[in-house]
Order: C-alpha cells, then sequence, then structure tokens
C-alpha cells in the first residue's frame, strides 16, 4: 500500500454526459494514500456516479433520488430517465464502488450489490441495473435496499421497492421530514419508465417539503367501443383510457330512453301504458311495448286508453255500445232492430218486400208475413227477415182483408157475388181453398182457436164460420158491416152508421156501444179501440166489459185520416193513411211517430217484437222493431 500525503480535496470527480471518472490521483486519509485508481478498485468506466457532499447534489443524466434522501435538508430534484448510481460521500465518508473495499480503520467491509453507506450518510444507491441488496452501513450507517430497506439520514425506501435502470420504485420517503407523494403503488420509476398506475408528475423534494407525485391513476372501465351504460338519456362508451365517454348524441324519437347503453322505447314496466289499437301495452324488459297476454279489449271495455280498457258508452250484457247507434241495443239494452239501423236511439223501419202492386192489408204469424194484393189480385207471403217471396194465391177477386193463426192463412175477396168468397191457405203448403163460396163484398176477417169471423159489407151482416168448413152463420145482421175484432167470447163490429157494437160469439147479446164514428177496430182484455177518419181524426177507446153505450176516451186528435189499428200489451198502434203517412204508437210515455213519409199505409199487424204495415201506393211491406 502507497503512502501519500494529498489533501482530500484534490479527489475531485470529472463528469461528461456518458460517464464519470475519477482522476486518478492519490487521496491521502489519516495517513493513509487510497489510490482511486479504476485499475486498482477493479472498476470498468462507471457511468453517472456523483457523490454526495454536504448539503447533496443533484443527480445527472435526469434520474430520480435513488430509493433515498440526499444529504440534510437538500434538494434532490428528478430529472429525465436512469438511476442515480452508488457514489461517494464525502464528508467522513467511504467510497462506495462495486465489488470494492470499504476501509474505515483498517477494517475492510465488503458491500453487496450498491455498496454501503459510511458514518450515517449513505446515499442510498445501488449499482447500475442492479437491487439494493442487504448491505451494512459503516460507523452506524443504515443498510440501503433490499425489502423495505432505510435509507440514511433518517429516510426510508417504503414498500421494498427497487431502485434501478428500468426497475420499480412503490413510494419512497425523503430525508429529514419531508414526504414524497410519489406514483402510486407500483409505479416504475427508471430511465425513459413509467409508474405503474399513471406516469409521476414529477414533484421535488426540498427541505422540509412534499414531492407531489402522480395520482393513483386508476382506470374507471375497460375499454369498450360499444355503449354499455347511460347517464340520463345518454348512452355511454369506455375508451381507450379507461374513462367513460358521452355518445354522439342522446336518444330521442321514438326511442327517447337509455337502457344499458341502448335507446329503447320505453322504461321497463309490467303495468301497460300504452296501446296499440285496442290492445293494452306494457314495456317488457328489453325495453320494447309488448301486447299483453290476454289481447285486445274485451267488448265489454273495448276501448284502450293509455293502457287501460273501458267502455265510455253503456254496458249491454257483455257489450259496450252506443244506445244512440247500435242496432241492437237501440235506446235501451237488448233493444234489437231487426234488420234495421238504429239512429238517435230510434230504430228506423226496414222495407222487406218492394214492388208489390196495391198491398192493402197485412197479417203475421211465427212462420211468415202475409199480404193482400188489391191490383193484380195476389196474396203473397215472405219470411220475417223478407226473404222468400212468394205467392200463395192468385187470379183472387179483389183480395181484401187477411188474418193468420199458426195453421193458416185466412182473406177475403172484396167482389159481388163470387164463388170464392172467403179463402184459406194451410201453411204446411197445397192450393188454397174456399171456406165460403158466394159472398158480397166481404171486408174485415178475424179468426180464433175454432172459428173465423168476417163482415159482409153489402149483405149487412157479421158471419161466423168452422175454420174446418161448413155453413157460415150470421151473428149480427145490420147496416153495411166493415171491420171486426175479437175479445174473450164476443165479437166488436162496426157499421156505416157509426156504430161501434158487440155481441157475443152465439150472436145474442147485442150491444152498442158508440155512434161516433168507427172505421176500423181493436181490442184487448181492457178496452175496445177504434180510429175516426171523421174531421176530428181521433183515436177513442171505451172500457171492458160494457153493458151499454158510454162516453169514449179520446186518446189522439188532429189525425190525418186515421186507418188501421192494432194493440198489444207494447202499445196501440195505428196508421195515418196518406200519401206521406205515419205510424204512431201510444204507449205509457204518450205518442211517438214510429214512421213517417210512408206510402199510403193501409193494414197494420203485430207479433211479439215488431209492428208491421203495407204501404199502398208505394208497394212495400215494412217492418219496424217495437
Amino acid at each position: 500500500m502507497l503512502i501519500a500525503t494529498r489533501a482530500v480535496e484534490d479527489m475531485k470527480p470529472t463528469h461528461s454526459r456518458s460517464s464519470t471518472r475519477f482522476a486518478a490521483n492519490p487521496v491521502f486519509f489519516g495517513g493513509l494514500l487510497l489510490c482511486a485508481c479504476s485499475t486498482i478498485l477493479g472498476l470498468e468506466e462507471a457511468e453517472d456516479r456523483p457523490d454526495s457532499s454536504q448539503g447533496g447534489q443533484s443527480s445527472t443524466t435526469g434520474g430520480k433520488g435513488g430509493g433515498g434522501a440526499p444529504g440534510e435538508g437538500g434538494n434532490v430534484p428528478s430529472t429525465e430517465g436512469g438511476a442515480t448510481s452508488g457514489g461517494a460521500n464525502t464528508a467522513g465518508g467511504t467510497l462506495a464502488n462495486t465489488g470494492g473495499v470499504t476501509v474505515i480503520g483498517g477494517v475492510p467491509e465488503m458491500a453487496g450489490a450498491g455498496g454501503s453507506a459510511t458514518a450515517g450518510g449513505g446515499y442510498g444507491g445501488e449499482a447500475d441495473g442492479g437491487q439494493a441488496g442487504a448491505g451494512k452501513a459503516s460507523a452506524g450507517g443504515t443498510p440501503n435496499g433490499g425489502s423495505g430497506g432505510t435509507l440514511s439520514n433518517g429516510g426510508t425506501l417504503s414498500n421494498g421497492g427497487t431502485l434501478s435502470n428500468g426497475g420499480t420504485l412503490n413510494g419512497g420517503a425523503p430525508a429529514k421530514g419531508g414526504t414524497a407523494n410519489g406514483g402510486g403503488s407500483g409505479g416504475t420509476l427508471s430511465s425513459g419508465g413509467k409508474m405503474n398506475g399513471g406516469a409521476p408528475n414529477g414533484g421535488t423534494t426540498a427541505k422540509g417539503g412534499a414531492a407531489n407525485g402522480g395520482g393513483s391513476g386508476g382506470s374507471e372501465c375497460a375499454p369498450n367501443p360499444t355503449p354499455t351504460r347511460c347517464s340520463s338519456t345518454t348512452p355511454q362508451y369506455c375508451d381507450n383510457t379507461g374513462h367513460w365517454v358521452n355518445v354522439a348524441s342522446a336518444c330521442a324519437g321514438a326511442k327517447p330512453v337509455c337502457l344499458a347503453g341502448a335507446c329503447v322505447e320505453c322504461q321497463p314496466n309490467q303495468t301497460p301504458s300504452k296501446c296499440s289499437g285496442n290492445t293494452p301495452q306494457f314495456c317488457g324488459a328489453n325495453g320494447s311495448y309488448q301486447n299483453v297476454a290476454s289481447g285486445e279489449c274485451p267488448s265489454s271495455a273495448p276501448t284502450c286508453t293509455n293502457g287501460s280498457c273501458s267502455c265510455s258508452a253503456t254496458v249491454c250484457g257483455s257489450s259496450c255500445v252506443q244506445l244512440s247507434s247500435n242496432a241492437n241495443h237501440c235506446g235501451t239494452c237488448n233493444h234489437d232492430c231487426l234488420g234495421g239501423t238504429c239512429s238517435s236511439a230510434k230504430c228506423m223501419p226496414v222495407t222487406l218486400v218492394s214492388g208489390e202492386t196495391k198491398p192493402f192489408r197485412v197479417a203475421v204469424n211465427a212462420s211468415g208475413v202475409y199480404w193482400t194484393n188489391q191490383s193484380g189480385g195476389t196474396v203473397k207471403r215472405a219470411q220475417l227477415t223478407g226473404a222468400g217471396v212468394a205467392s200463395i194465391a192468385t187470379e183472387q177477386s179483389a183480395p181484401y182483408a187477411i188474418a193468420a193463426d199458426a195453421a193458416n192463412v185466412y182473406w177475403t175477396n172484396n167482389s159481388g157475388a163470387t164463388s170464392n168468397g172467403i179463402m184459406k191457405w194451410s201453411i204446411s203448403g197445397g192450393m188454397p181453398t174456399p171456406l165460403v163460396g158466394q159472398s158480397y163484398f166481404a171486408k174485415d176477417i178475424a179468426v180464433d182457436t175454432s172459428d173465423v169471423y168476417y163482415a159482409a159489407s153489402d149483405d149487412g151482416r157479421v158471419f161466423r164460420i168452422p175454420i174446418a168448413g161448413g155453413i157460415a152463420n150470421p151473428i149480427y145482421v145490420g147496416s153495411y158491416p166493415s171491420a171486426v175484432a175479437l175479445s174473450g167470447g164476443r165479437v166488436y163490429f162496426n157499421d156505416d152508421r157509426g156504430i161501434l157494437g158487440s155481441v157475443a160469439k152465439s150472436g145474442t147479446d147485442k150491444v152498442t156501444l158508440t155512434t161516433q164514428g168507427v172505421a176500423d177496430i181493436a181490442v184487448d182484455s181492457n178496452k175496445v179501440y177504434w180510429t175516426d177518419r171523421g174531421a176530428s181524426g181521433a183515436v177513442r177507446s171505451l172500457p171492458l166489459p160494457l153493458t151499454s153505450s158510454g162516453t169514449p176516451a179520446t186518446l189522439a186528435s188532429n189525425q190525418q185520416t186515421p186507418s188501421a189499428i192494432a194493440v198489444d200489451g207494447s202499445g196501440i198502434y195505428w196508421s195515418e193513411e196518406i200519401a206521406s203517412g205515419r205510424i204512431n204508437r201510444l204507449d205509457a210515455n204518450g205518442i211517438t211517430v214510429l214512421a213517417s213519409d210512408q206510402g199510403t199505409p193501409t193494414g197494420i199487424a203485430l207479433d211479439a217484437v215488431a209492428v208491421y204495415w203495407v204501404n199502398n201506393s208505394s208497394g212495400q211491406v215494412m217492418k219496424l222493431a217495437k
């Protein structure tokens, strides 16, 4: 070993951009000559190894203070790139070199990779590219590096991080009271490297100050160009930086709702809130409207509004109907117009048959409707719907009145002495047969369960003849009778003197009821009704039974030629026999015009559900629901 007397200050490093060398000058310390020659120390040209003087020096070539702290209160700014190499500490420090020998008081101590610090003030350095080993510190020094190792001057290298050229620094701390808020856990700090979790922001630590490095830098989501979530009504996707980003435009129009990153029709909800026609719809799990399982609204609540079925009119049974226009429920539930229309809650008449030649009287039973044609000498029938029109008799002599029971149809021929005065035709078919041969101007006709009654005007009598045929017996003899009606055991009739009379079916007990003018007659169990075609144009009645004349009640007046009349439990019906005639009804609610502008309505008949009449001048057979 060589001995020299030069001062320590003569041993100074020389620096360049690419390398740092110690001059080959001898160094004298405590009477010992320490040769700084690289040959003796066995070093190749070590790069970037600054020394740490009192107060500290900054690292060169842009490295960050490696794993520890500078001398007391010193600043160690971080510059670009690599790590600080294990330089020498002056002021009592010992030069530590890779693989070198530390001589303190003649006792050599081998340092691991990265060397050791002396006199408690080591730099905390490492060998280039190496990891700080768990070396020993001389003269009170603290081992640098290693897992969780500490630096001199109280600095701490936390989380066991390594500091190397390209190594990892897990958030070291500055010396003497300074706090290093470095990169996030596991950020890399190397020559050109990055800190795990984001690049550091390069704060510096002054005496007592804090270095605020990069934040945690954590991402929000895994990059995906497909929108998968929503911000209000705007879909969002995860961009390449791991952050949520809005798409160009919000949901609107037909698909105004954002659901799991997609624009859809609606927000899922099992409660119906929309309609497709008359079918309620709810919003399904996929955000689209779907029909309810039950389908369209029921007939009792057929209107769909905002997903709910309702009836805005009247519920009749299982149907919701407008009583003002529904032909099956006209004016009231179950009032069927029988093929006619409903207007303003009233059934309109139905033309069953048209093109007839002077139809005059009409009758009805369960099998059909029947009428006489004055011109052409025919008697016809049709189904109650108007279908199946057919003649049941032709070449009749002025057919006039007609009646029907469940088995037969009966009519009169209003002519002079004729062999076909009273006719019968079986509903089961076949040819008509005469009940009475010679009759003089037979007019009205009526039937009960056993006999037929008719008025022979010019003969001045009312006759009775069995349905099965036989001899016609007169039950009334008077002056030109033209109308007959039956109730109970009595027959009601008129004559040309305006008399309304009654007689027992046997021909006894004749009674004159009134002399106020009688055109046609109808009767029920309580009253007898008639039309008066005189100047008063009235409909009158008398209560039953009567054993003598009484004072008639006027039911309607100022009628225009009241003619045919009929009665049942629903009311009293009559026609006004003029070119624009009317069909009227009187019931508990008063008089109602059922049909107007009819072409000279003459005959009238009733069944349980409808009223029928014939229009003589317009050649029609008509029907109207009661």
